[in-house]
Formats: C-alpha cells, sequence, structure tokens
C-alpha cells in the first residue's frame, strides 16, 4: 500500500484551481427524494426519503476520474454559509461501490471518503472520529483530487531459490518521468539499511549497504515513472519488509511490500541400527530448509507414529536449517517406514525404508561319525595352504599393493574393457554425514518412491554413504529434449536448431573474452534428467566423438551463466564438465587424472540427478558408464552447457536419439 506525504505544506488554491473540471449531475443515480435540475440537487421530500432508507441521500457525477489532478467547487444556491444548512457531505466514491445494490456505510473500507458537516457537531471526515475546527464561514468549498500516487506490489510467486533474482515492481501513476527525481529503496529495520540510492540522475553505489553494492539495481524505465528494483543474488537475509521512496522538488511518496522466500530442502536420509533385541533406533535428518519444516514419521498403512523423538533444529552456517529425528520400532522383515519433512504449502520430501535386522543362521557341526573325519581333513588342508601362501610372501613371489585397498576417485569411471551394458554401480562417497550414535549403522538410499524398496542399501562403516549409479536404460526413462539458445553463443559459434558449430576459429581467438560454448534453455533444479550429445551427420556418417580435435560437455549454475567475467571452468566457479582432448583423452574439470575410456563412441549421455547430487556420463552406444561427479551442490538450478570445440568445423548436436 503506497503512502503519501509532503515535504510542504499542501498546494494553495490558486495551484489546484488550474486543476478545475465541471462535473455533471448523474440524475440516473438519484434516489426518488432528491431532485436533480441542471447542476444542483435538493431535497424536497424528507418524508419520503425516510420511506426510502434503503439508499443514500446523494447523487453521483457522471466523470470517472483515476488520473492526474482535479478540482471542482461545492455551493449553497443562495451562496449563504454551508454551516447554515443542517448537514450535508462531499467527497468521493470508487465506481465499484457506485455499483454495489446494497446501502453500505459511508466509509473508506467501503468505499467513500467524505467530509461531512452537521449542525451542533460541526466539521468532520468519515476516516476520523476527531472533529475538525472551522473558525470561519464557508461559503464555496473547493474540492482537489490528486490521482497521481503509485504502488508498490511484491511478486506472488514463491522465491524458492538461494543465488535468484527477483525484481519488486514500483511505478508512478500517472507515469511522470522521474529521471530528475531521487529514488531510494530501503529496509524497515532500525537503521533503515540503504539498498539502493538514485540521486543526481545516477546511481550512488557508495551509499548502498555493502551486502547489496553489485546486487541491486533499477531496471523500469524511467521516463515512464517504472522505478522498480531488481535484486539479484538472493540469500535468506533478503527476507522482509521493503520500501520504495520518491521524492521530486515539492513532494514525496513511498511504499512498502514484503519480500518472502521459501526454499525447499533436501530429500531426507535414513539409518538405522539395532538397539536389543526385536528393537530398531531408526534416525531422519534433511537439510536446506529456509524455515523450520515439520518432519512426520508414518507406518505402511500412512498412519502418524506418535511415538517419536521430538525433532531437533539447527541452523547452519548459510542460515538454513537441518531437521533430525530419531524413533525406535520393532523390527520387521516385511513393514516399511516413512519420514516425511515438509512445509505447509511447499513440496513434501519423504523417504521410505525397511528397518531389518540381518539374523545369520548358524549350524553347529556334526562331529561324529565320517563327518568328522571330513571335518579334520578340511583343517588340516587350510592349514596347509595357509603356511605355502605365508612362505611365498616372505621369498617375494606375492606382493600386496596399498593401491588395490584404495576406494575410487571422487570422478570414478568404469574398468576393463567397457563393456558393462547396464550394471548398477556402487560408489563409496568420500564424505559421509554424520551419524550420532556409536552403533555402526545401515544406511538406506534416498528415496521418494511411492513403493517400499525391496531391499535397503547396507553398509558397515560411519565413514561412506552408499550412492547407486544406474544403468543407461534405467536413467533414459528420464530423457529431456534441450534446446540451444543461441542468444547465449559468441560470435563465433553458429546455433542451428539443435546444433552448434565452430565456423571461424580465427574470430574465436579475437573474442577472446568468451568461452566456445553454448547454453540450453532449460533450467534444471529438481529430480533427474537425461539427454544425449553426438556428431550431427547422418547416423551411417555418424563418427565416434574421440575423433574430434576438442569439445567439452557438462553443466553450469545460472550464476555462472550470468557472470560478464570469463572465469576459470571450474567446480569452483559453477562448471562441471567432461572435457576431451586429441592427445590427452577424457578428463573431468573436477581433477587432473585422465578417464580410462577403451572403446570408441558416437553419442554421448548425460544424466543430471538433482536429488542424489550426480551428474553421470555414459557412452550411449554400449551403454557403459563413463564417469560421474560427486557432490553436485544442492539448492542450484542448473543449465546444459554444449562447447563443439574450435578446430574441427564439424557441428554437435544435442537431443535424444
Amino acid at each position: 500500500m503506497a503512502e503519501r506525504s509532503t515535504n510542504t505544506d499542501p498546494p494553495g488554491l490558486d495551484t489546484v484551481k488550474e486543476f478545475k473540471v465541471q462535473p455533471v449531475l448523474d440524475g440516473k443515480t438519484a434516489p426518488g427524494f432528491l431532485k436533480i435540475k441542471g447542476k444542483t440537487v435538493t431535497c424536497e421530500d424528507p418524508n419520503k426519503m425516510a420511506a426510502q432508507g434503503t439508499q443514500h441521500p446523494h447523487v453521483l457525477c457522471k466523470e470517472r476520474l483515476n488520473t492526474h489532478q482535479h478540482y471542482w467547487e461545492v455551493a449553497e444556491t443562495k451562496k449563504q454559509a454551508l454551516q447554515k444548512l443542517q448537514s450535508w457531505y462531499v467527497g468521493v466514491c470508487t465506481s465499484t461501490t457506485a455499483e454495489s445494490k446494497v446501502k453500505l456505510d459511508l466509509t473508506p473500507e467501503n468505499g467513500y471518503w467524505i467530509l461531512q458537516y452537521k449542525k451542533g457537531t460541526g466539521f468532520s471526515t468519515n476516516a476520523e472520529s476527531t472533529a475538525l475546527t472551522v473558525t470561519t464561514d464557508v461559503k464555496i468549498l473547493g474540492v482537489y483530487l490528486d490521482c497521481s500516487t503509485f504502488n508498490l506490489t511484491v511478486p506472488q510467486q514463491t522465491i524458492s531459490e538461494l543465488d535468484s533474482s527477483v525484481i519488486l515492481p514500483c511505478q508512478l501513476y500517472p507515469h511522470l518521468n522521474a529521471e530528475s527525481y531521487r529514488i531510494q529503496w530501503h529496509r524497515v529495520d532500525e537503521d533503515e539499511t540503504t539498498v539502493l540510492l538514485y540521486e543526481g540522475q545516477e546511481v550512488k553505489e557508495a551509499n548502498a549497504a555493502p551486502q547489496y553494492r553489485g546486487r541491486a539495481s533499477l531496471v523500469g524505465d524511467l521516463t515512464k515513472g517504472d522505478v522498480s528494483l531488481k535484486l539479484e543474488n538472493l540469500t535468506l537475509a533478503d527476507r522482509g519488509v521493503y520500501v520504495c521512496f520518491v521524492k521530486s522538488e515539492t513532494w514525496y511518496e513511498r511504499a512498502r511490500g514484503t519480500l518472502d522466500m521459501t526454499v525447499v530442502g533436501s530429500i531426507p536420509v535414513m539409518s538405522y541400527m539395532e538397539a536389543s533385541d526385536k528393537q530398531m533406533n531408526v534416525t531422519c535428518e534433511s537439510d536446506g530448509w529456509s524455515t523450520r519444516p515439520t518432519l512426520t514419521w508414518r507406518d505402511k498403512l500412512g498412519v502418524d507414529i506418535k511415538d517419536s523423538h521430538a525433532p531437533e533444529y539447527i541452523i547452519d552456517a548459510a542460515g538454513l536449517v537441518i531437521v533430525r529425528s530419531w524413533i525406535m520400532v520393532s523390527a520387521s522383515t516385511s513393514e516399511w517406514i516413512s519420514c516425511s519433512v515438509y512445509l505447509s504449502d511447499q513440496e513434501m520430501r519423504e523417504s521410505r525404508m525397511l528397518p531389518k535386522i540381518p539374523r545369520i543362521d548358524t549350524v553347529t557341526p556334526d562331529t561324529s561319525g565320517p563327518w568328522k573325519a571330513a571335518f579334520i581333513t578340511v583343517l588340516i588342508l587350510a592349514l596347509l595352504c595357509l603356511g605355502l601362501l605365508f612362505l611365498a610372501y616372505k621369498k617375494g613371489r606375492i606382493s600386496i599393493s596399498k593401491k588395490d585397498i584404495g576406494v575410487r576417485p571422487e570422478c570414478t569411471g568404469t574398468e576393463g574393457d567397457g563393456k558393462d551394458t547396464n550394471r548398477e554401480e556402487t560408489v563409496p562417497l568420500k564424505v559421509a554425514r554424520r551419524v550420532p550414535f556409536k552403533p555402526k549403522p545401515q544406511m538406506a538410499e534416498r528415496s521418494t518412491n511411492t513403493d517400499p524398496p525391496e531391499t535397503s542399501e547396507k553398509s558397515t562403516t560411519t565413514e561412506a554413504q552408499i550412492i547407486r549409479i544406474p544403468g543407461l536404460d534405467t536413467v533414459k526413462g528420464y530423457k529431456v529434449e534441450p534446446t540451444l539458445d543461441d542468444k547465449t553463443a559468441p560470435g563465433f559459434l553458429k546455433v542451428k536448431g539443435k546444433s552448434v558449430t565452430c565456423k571461424d576459429p580465427d574470430k574465436m581467438a579475437a573474442q577472446g573474452t568468451q568461452h566456445p560454448h553454448v547454453l540450453c534453455k532449460e533450467r534444471l533444479n529438481s529430480h533427474q534428467h537425461y539427454w544425449e550429445v553426438m556428431d550431427n551427420k547422418i547416423a551411417m556418417n555418424m563418427q565416434a566423438l574421440q575423433k574430434w580435435q576438442s569439445w567439452y560437455v557438462g553443466v553450469c549454475t545460472t550464476k555462472a551463466a550470468a557472470s560478464k567475467v570469463k572465469l576459470p571452468l571450474t567446480p569452483e566457479n559453477g562448471y562441471w564438465v567432461l572435457q576431451y582432448q586429441k592427445g590427452t583423452g577424457f578428463s573431468t574439470n573436477a581433477e587432473s587424472t585422465a578417464l580410462s575410456v577403451t572403446t570408441d563412441f558416437k553419442v554421448l549421455g548425460v544424466y543430471l540427478d538433482c536429488d542424489k547430487h550426480t551428474l553421470s556420463f555414459y557412452s550411449a552406444s554400449d551403454k557403459s558408464h563413463i564417469c560421474t561427479l560427486f557432490n553436485i551442490p544442492p539448492l542450484k538450478t542448473f543449465i546444459p552447457v554444449v562447447c563443439p570445440g574450435v578446430k574441427d568445423g564439424d557441428s554437435m548436436y544435442i537431443g535424444i536419439t
């Protein structure tokens, strides 16, 4: 809602008379007890008025006023003082109020703003109950309506992504030229923190609070009175009330609105361990929430489980909320439980698991009869084998390398001949979530499936969480058709439909301030997505991607895409890519180690899992897995990136075969 103020006295009568109009009484709006004659109105039959008590004793004018300024006058036909009359009122009402068929109270809430007079009580307005002090007789009442106000509205959509941007509209009505005005946006806090100051026809960057410098700008057309604010790289600290302030030489106006931001957290991670015989301790944890979410446990029938530990809330370094809870349940081989985390009006995050105590059946050997002789024979042979192995090791004929014991690196590739067709790999992450219990838990895979999983992923160590890498046939179920955005391509790249080519390497060298890639129009921030990149020739002539001189494919964040500076292609700067260089081979920008890819392939599959924070690459030609990048950051929006190289002159195509 806008608030009007002036920094001088209200305009004088001589000034407002410049905006004079001649309203025309509309006889069709007058009740039966009022008589209209030209520009005069009279109540000639008060008794009839009492009989028609469903109508107010006033008449409307034909004019409809919604912009600029307007002045008109009201007087008694005999020119006597208006205080001589018993009662009257003058003002304005909205068109909605005028169309109402119900007799509403004469209040601002109902669309009336009036000055009223009553003998013995004096002057007052319907906006305040306090009587006005008028010391002189008034023969002519001047009425001045100034419609030149403005409103500030805050976007109704929920801002649910950190590092995104928002525009807070602020518009002058009528559309006055605001180039010479003073425009200030500030927060409603103890210090009235300045977000942006425009004065002397320029933005005063130094006057803005440090946290807003470089993030706030005016994006509207000032010549048309649009003083809207754009705020980029949003953080949780940006939530709150904002004030738009505009000042001319003779007046100033302000309006305020609230910017809200709701960030949905991660899919819950569930873990469990044996607490006692037939009892399991199940823990659920989710992070990345903007406000405290609700955490609910449910059984297989969807009924809430009440006897759970009260949720624990922790604020992380970014101001986001981590929630965790635990519950004791009876071990079962068939009944699953679920953990749901949600805000009242946002998407729910849910995981399910089967808490099952692993049971190992033991067999006590029968040491009588023939079994006794067999058992002794096997034991002797085993001891002889161990002895021979020990002697061979001592003589140096057998060696054990520590390399054979290590875990896979962060980017993992298929070993051997790459003939794995659709095998699922399980890869341990280097960094695991801390588990607040001493026993070694068994980790459940993150899941949002509505059906209970057949088995729970297990880990006998608290040092790693198990992440499953799906096969190509599985990820193809999440296929999308990205569209190249030619507006993001530098001048030396040519975009045609779904293909991109570097036609002029010399021009690329001259424009070294831009990366040789093009972005797609899609913005991906949740669920799973699969697409493919290949040579643009027809199928029979399509060459292997290893025949190219160089190229890279992957994703970047919206923040990286918006950067005006050519930043190195690193994860720290918001890029995750698989790259190829003739003579060097395959590698990722996350590691310097070359990847082992033993077979040529014509189609590269790219799979982004926003829920598990992974980016995987496949050879779609033989369905083998090439590499997976872990630790793709949550709460980000990603854009597919394609670089066709600058030495080949061939077109690279993005889509689905």
